[in-house]
């Protein structure tokens, strides 16, 4: 049974103005530019196939370029729009100057048909036109197959297809003669159109939601895929920061570690030069005592004065000795010694260096303190910090220059404070303030600080600094009690 083609295309009309309606109801939340391009390409087809389909009734009313010109042109439009859909997908659109120009030439040589009353060129035209913008959307669809790897699209490419195959045949048909060129006559292969039109917009529109919400799917996956590919990056970049990092800073101890070497080798043979020297005037102070025992010639300010350089040149062989014990990684000679007893002989060692700097120093040092240390070695670490101090002293503008060093038990430990009133270290230096060659001072080698931080630590000890308040600094050192 053949069924009637303007009836047909009524039909085909509302399809495509209720089915993409459908589609933006059901996709409302992946409205994208090409989802309403493919629903608004529809609504135009739609439009236009109503209006064919209802020719007899509006022809009378409106004028005949309407009628039939500007409802043919609407129609490829419709369909060019869903084939700009496709391509944005794609990434290959179409630009809307080209669509442009293919419906203004349609229009026109349709118009000319129209106007020349020359019916069979005007319905070859309009098949041809048809078939090719179909043929355009089935090739479109296939690609987006093959790109995109979704199933539904089957159902788009071969409904167009075979629309755009019938559509050619009944042009040929029409060319060859076989077939009458009326747009609305009912013969098979008219007919064949009408059906293939119907499969098209329903399996069109239906499957364009499954297209959708499959290649959303898709893309969700791929970015769970590439997100956790980053991560494991992100991961891996971490991982390989931290090994450079570990790189780093075993290739800094290594630094560190050959100046400490060749600081021993230089210091041992620094030691071996002094003590010679410093063996003969001991040799020859001790001459001297024994001549005087003999003869006493000299006054009782020169035997004092014998006595001095005998013990400066005693605590000038222990520094050496500390300094080649140290650097060369030797076991200390330590013992238990109370912190007063290792004051009361700093003190006038301290005291000797303030004389002329107008610098006033006070001990508070908490009795019944004990450490387990070497005392040449403690003696060294707390002549470098006052030292330190009376240097930054010298440079400040304070009119009572102030040293403390203060003594005392805290949460399980003793600790030793050497606290003045100058200027502070400078917030730039403090970072490395102890690490080795970072020494402030031009005339420096960078090995006071740490030195003492060495020597301390060699004893399960740390030293810190802190900003003193208003002004000034804090050196601590922290031993276990």
């Amino acid at each position: 049974m053949i069924l009637d083609v303007r009836t047909t295309f009524v039909l085909l009309g509302l399809l495509y103005l209720i089915l993409p309606v459908t589609v933006l109801v059901l996709l409302k939340n992946y409205r994208e530019l090409s989802v309403r391009l493919w629903c608004i390409g529809g609504l135009i087809v739609g439009v236009s196939l109503l209006g064919l389909g209802m020719r007899p009734y509006i022809e009378t009313k409106l004028p005949a370029f309407v009628v039939l010109t500007l409802n043919n042109t609407i129609l490829i439009f419709g369909y060019l729009i869903r084939f700009k859909s496709l391509r944005i997908d794609l990434k290959r659109p179409v630009p809307n100057i080209a669509i442009f120009i293919a419906c203004l030439t349609f229009m026109v040589l349709f118009e000319l048909g129209r106007i020349n009353n020359n019916i069979e060129f005007r319905t070859e035209l309009a098949y041809f036109s048809s078939g090719l913008v179909t043929f355009l959307l089935a090739y479109t669809a296939y690609q987006y197959e093959k790109v995109y790897q979704v199933k539904h699209i089957q159902f788009i490419w071969m409904s167009y297809l075979a629309l755009s195959i019938s559509l050619f045949v009944r042009c040929i048909f029409i060319i060859l003669g076989w077939e009458e060129a009326v747009p609305f006559q009912n013969s098979f292969l008219n007919t064949l159109v009408g059906f293939f039109g119907i499969l098209t917009v329903i399996y069109s529109n239906l499957a364009y939601v499954g297209v959708i919400l499959e290649k959303v799917e898709k893309d969700r996956v791929a970015h769970q895929k590439k997100s956790s590919i980053l991560a494991t990056a992100l991961d891996e970049n971490v991982q390989l920061n931290q090994v450079l990092e570990e790189r780093n800073t075993l290739l800094s101890k290594l630094v560190k570690a050959k100046k400490i070497a060749e600081l021993g080798a230089m210091t041992a043979s620094i030691a071996h030069e002094v003590n010679q020297p410093l063996s003969s005037i001991k040799l020859n102070l001790w001459a001297l005592k024994r001549i005087d025992e003999k003869e006493q010639r000299l006054t009782d300010e020169q035997q004092q004065l014998i006595s001095d350089l005998s013990k400066d040149t005693q605590r000038a062989t222990d520094i050496v000795k500390a300094l080649r014990s140290v650097f060369l990684n030797q076991s200390p000679d330590s013992k238990v010694i109370s912190l007063s007893k290792l004051f009361a002989t700093l003190k006038p060692i301290i005291a000797t260096d303030l004389e002329k700097q107008d610098i006033q120093i006070r001990y508070q040092i908490s009795k019944g303190l004990k450490l387990y240390i070497n005392e040449n070695e403690f003696n060294l670490v707390m002549l470098n910090l006052v030292n330190n101090s009376v240097k930054a002293l010298l440079k400040a503008n304070e009119e009572q220059k102030n040293i403390l060093i203060q003594a005392f038990a805290e949460d399980g430990f003793i600790k030793v404070e050497v606290i003045d009133n100058g200027p502070g270290v400078p917030k730039n230096l403090v970072p490395n303030l102890f690490d080795i060659a970072k020494d402030s001072k031009s005339s420096g080698l960078g090995l006071g600080l740490w030195l003492s931080k060495y020597i301390v630590e060699r004893y399960a000890g740390s030293i810190e600094y802190k900003e003193n308040v208003p002004q000034g600094s804090i050196f601590t050192l922290k031993f276990s009690n």
